[in-house]
């Protein structure tokens, strides 16, 4: 079993990753939609669908990139963001969830949906191991007791 300050610092790295991905996923979105189009194979057949798509894809980055900020700015005290992580562990179950049904329905191969899918579900594992309890002793009162 871990300790609070052992079980709060590698919450605060798995949060501190879980901004990185999602902010650089969301900037990616916001200012490169197009060459993940390509990626993708997705061809929209006219510029007007084209700017739709950007425009949902750039708001679909606005919502990542801010969620991912709101895991750093959560991982400065851990232990009074336990919201926080069951947000992202909710997300992450979910995410894993769609990406098993498009998977098993054919609409995307495991070449495709492998990599999101394997980094969903290692930080679901990691924030439902790591959890801060309710009643969890805050990281300031922790400092006050150690010094």
């Amino acid at each position: 079993m871990l300790d609070s300050a052992t079980r709060n610092k590698l919450l605060r790295i798995i949060m501190l990753a879980d901004f990185a991905v999602l902010a650089v996923l969301g900037l990616l979105l916001i200012f490169a939609a197009e060459p993940m189009f390509t990626t993708f194979h997705l061809d929209f057949g006219s510029e007007r669908a084209l700017g739709a798509a950007r425009y949902i894809v750039g708001m679909w980055g606005a919502l990542m990139a801010t969620m991912g900020l709101g895991y750093y700015f959560a991982a400065q005290n851990v232990a009074q963001s336990r919201s926080w992580v069951l947000a992202g562990l909710a997300r992450a179950v979910i995410e894993v969830v769609v990406s098993v049904l498009a998977l098993t329905q054919g609409l995307v191969s495991f070449r495709t949906a492998g990599l999101g899918m394997f980094l969903a579900l290692w930080f679901a594992i990691a924030y439902l191991i790591l959890l801060p309890r309710p009643g969890a002793v805050p990281e300031s009162e922790l400092a006050e007791r150690s010094a």
